[in-house]
């Protein structure tokens, strides 16, 4: 899988099927089906090892302290399973930051999309919607702050990502100005990132 910086590629090093094709369908409509099986089994012992991840962390555990083999145990694993799918804590970390990011994106869009016609009811709603886009989730967001200064790949995938906030708020507030709905005295060029920057007042 590759992340929003082109730098993460889990390995899912998977043993290759071994199906042997029959002469009339060569053997094709079996390989993809387990190739979906695969699929799913990777995302089933992802979303379980995401769910151990964030236990301990949230007991206290900072993730530079995270042992994998702890996880891998909590998860009826071996460590040498857990690195067969994933390169190693932070590759994992990366890659839900992000999916967690691209959804995050999704609802800001919808945020950068209103007009001048947008009511204060319909404001609310895509700002809460905002706001419950991250809450589910504070202590792999504070991780991946906290591997900001330990990976290289984890700061340029978050770099990007609040390039992407940064330059989509941007462009609604000089939308917005130019509409008229949007306070003229906001300067759009030095908008604030992440959600204490995203704030009702930016509309009249």
């Amino acid at each position: 899988m590759t992340s929003i910086g082109g730098s993460w590629t889990s390995t899912n090093r998977l043993p290759p099927c071994r199906v042997q094709p029959t002469a009339a369908a060569s053997g094709k409509p079996a390989v993809r089906k387990n190739r979906k099986q695969g699929q799913a089994r990777r995302d089933e012992l992802r979303a379980a090892v995401m769910e151990t991840v964030e236990r301990h962390l949230r007991s206290g555990v900072s993730f530079a302290d995270l042992n994998v083999a702890d996880v891998a145990r909590e998860c009826g694993i071996s460590r040498s399973t857990f690195y067969a799918y994933f390169v190693d804590k932070t590759n994992l970390l990366g890659t839900w930051y992000e999916e967690f990011n691209h959804g995050l994106l999704s609802v800001a869009r919808q945020w950068w999309a209103l007009d001048a016609s947008v009511t204060r009811a319909e404001l609310a709603g895509v700002l809460t919607d905002i706001l419950e886009a991250y809450r589910p989730h504070p202590e792999l967001l504070a991780a991946t702050h906290e591997a900001i200064g330990l990976d290289e790949r984890v700061r340029e995938a978050v770099e990007v990502a609040m390039q992407q906030y940064i330059d989509g708020l941007r462009a609604h507030i000089e939308s917005g100005q130019r509409d008229g709905f949007v306070d003229p005295t906001l300067p759009p060029a030095k908008p604030r990132t992440g959600c204490s920057g995203w704030r009702s007042e930016a509309f009249t």
